[in-house]
């Protein structure tokens, strides 16, 4: 099976065979814009994800499931490699198994002794775990409303 890949004169080209070493997935966009493509598949076929519009990554065992919307991927992929990849990508790690793009929340609540709910645009919650704040934090700088001073 060949996929097809865009280059940045937008023409397409046949992917390279697989025994040949695979280029970056780093790909330029059609508008000059950086941005990742992972592969997932579903009822055994592939698509291209575009990072920007996934909402979260959970490993599965040996696989990850990318959620993006109300579709549903697997990838053979580590939470471990895919954090290091996207994490210049607006990607989070609040648990162990779990990856969140930032993008994709809606907002955040803190549900005590430093974990949070994210609530995504979707809909859905997704629990941190208090191991991941200071990440969270890094990447989302939360203060409480107490410690600022208001004024009148």
């Amino acid at each position: 099976m060949k996929l097809l890949v865009v280059n940045d004169e937008a023409h397409a080209r046949p992917a390279r065979d697989s025994r040949e070493p695979q280029p970056d997935r780093n790909t330029r966009g059609i508008t000059g814009s950086t941005f990742r493509l992972l592969v997932g598949e579903r009822e055994h076929r592939l698509y291209p994800l575009n990072a920007e519009a996934i909402d979260y990554i959970q490993s599965d065992g040996n696989y990850v499931t990318i959620r993006s919307g109300n579709a549903k991927y697997i990838s053979r992929d580590t939470i471990k490699r895919l954090w290091a990849d996207l994490a210049d990508f607006g990607f989070v790690r609040i648990e162990r198994s779990l990856l969140v793009n930032i993008r994709a929340v809606a907002y955040v609540e803190a549900v005590g002794r430093g974990t949070f709910v994210f609530t995504l645009t979707s809909g859905c919650g997704l629990h941190s775990s208090a191991s991941y704040r200071d990440e969270i934090l890094r990447v989302l700088p939360m203060r409480r409303l107490s410690s600022r001073r208001l004024s009148p």
